[in-house]
């Protein structure tokens, strides 16, 4: 069998880390290997890469395995929410960005690599012109959208 994704990067780390990461190495081998979760391979890497950065740079397994969880059931990393829903009503906030900002058509599931970052900051500053305040005061968006891993949207993303 060919190696992963995982494995090719875990090699190219071997260097770096010069085996110090025996805990690191046993978590992220078990999400490599796991197929109960049925993730996709750009799912796997995303989770793969984030908490190999996140333990290394110290944090807790407990923290890290928690981020990844929110990795898991959230979008891949990079890549804008879709607002294709085919067998669910879709969302106000979605409908208004298909309708006022032809988000179905330039950003819904794409990469932000083929989007291209200028192009994000410029909508999310279009979306940032939609505030207006709800019955309790609080400012909210007409307008929002997901991105990458942990689907921040609206007033969370300014």
């Amino acid at each position: 069998m060919p190696p992963s994704v995982y494995e090719k990067y875990k090699k190219s780390l071997e260097s770096k880390f010069n085996g110090k990461t025996p805990v690191i190495n046993k978590m992220l081998d078990n999400i490599d290997k796991d197929t109960s979760l049925k993730l996709s391979e750009d799912k796997k890497a995303a989770m793969l890469v984030a908490g190999e950065k996140l333990l290394n740079k110290g944090y807790e397994p407990e923290f890290v395995a928690g981020v990844l969880g929110n990795v898991m059931n959230e979008g891949t990393a990079g890549k804008f929410e879709s607002s294709y829903y085919n067998n669910n009503p879709e969302p106000n906030y979605l409908k208004y960005m298909d309708d006022n900002f032809n988000y179905r058509k330039n950003f819904s599931s794409k990469n932000i690599g083929e989007v291209g970052i200028k192009e994000t900051i410029e909508l999310q500053k279009k979306v940032e012109v939609t505030t207006y305040y709800n019955k309790q005061g609080n400012s909210e968006y007409k307008g929002m959208f997901g991105l990458g891993t942990c689907q921040f949207t609206g007033s969370r993303t300014t």
